[in-house]
This record gives C-alpha cells, sequence and structure tokens, in this order.
C-alpha cells in the first residue's frame, strides 16, 4: 500500500513536466528572434543549420525552410505564423545548400504539399 504523500509527489510529476516542456516548446518557437528575417504573405525564409553529428563524429548539415502557414487569420502586431520543414542530413555543408535551394522552389511551384514531397 502507498502512503498519500509518495502518490501526491507522483501526480505532481507529470504534470510539472509537462509545463517544463511547453516551455522548452516556447523557447524553440521563438528561435531566436529573427526579427526582419520573418516571412510575409508567400515568402519562404530558408537557412541551413548544424545537423546531429554522425557517431564518428563527423560534421553534418541540414536545410530548413520557414513558410507561411495556411488558414492563419492575422490580428494586428500578431508575429506571422510559419512552419518549419526540415531536410535530411547531409555530410557537406553545399549538399544541404542544395536541398536549399530545392525547398525554396518547390515551395514557389506548388507551396507546402510540394515542399514535402522533396
Amino acid at each position: 500500500r502507498r502512503s498519500p504523500s509518495r502518490s501526491a509527489s507522483r501526480s505532481d510529476g507529470p504534470r510539472s513536466r509537462r509545463k517544463e516542456e511547453g516551455d522548452k516548446d516556447g523557447d524553440k518557437a521563438d528561435g531566436g528572434d529573427r526579427g526582419g528575417d520573418a516571412p510575409g504573405d508567400n515568402e519562404a525564409v530558408t537557412e541551413i543549420v548544424d545537423g546531429v553529428p554522425r557517431v564518428n563524429g563527423d560534421l553534418t548539415w541540414q536545410a530548413q525552410i520557414y513558410v507561411p502557414r495556411p488558414g492563419v487569420v492575422y490580428r494586428p502586431g500578431q508575429k506571422p505564423v510559419t512552419l518549419c520543414i526540415r531536410g535530411p542530413s547531409r555530410p557537406s555543408k553545399e549538399s544541404a545548400q542544395d536541398d536549399a535551394r530545392k525547398l525554396e522552389s518547390a515551395f514557389k511551384d506548388g507551396g507546402i504539399k510540394e515542399v514535402r514531397k522533396v
């Protein structure tokens, strides 16, 4: 039989963890305040970011594209709502830059659906 204090502490654990996870997600969403780089209507922003190093220590890079989220009604002063779609990890930065160009041209050709196909 468990004591009431133990079960109470266990029930508090997941709630506090969820709050922490929510805070972490909020920090990621702010993403270092990109300021003027935020995309406007039908504008996409691409960037190359460091990927997860391979097991042998080799560095990798990833292309990611921020595209405006469709169907959002903006309020005055509201930040643009964007989706971040990432490409695969690449062993060379040049390959990741090629991916970024492909993602951007796919967005211009067919929007988010085409980007996800790349």
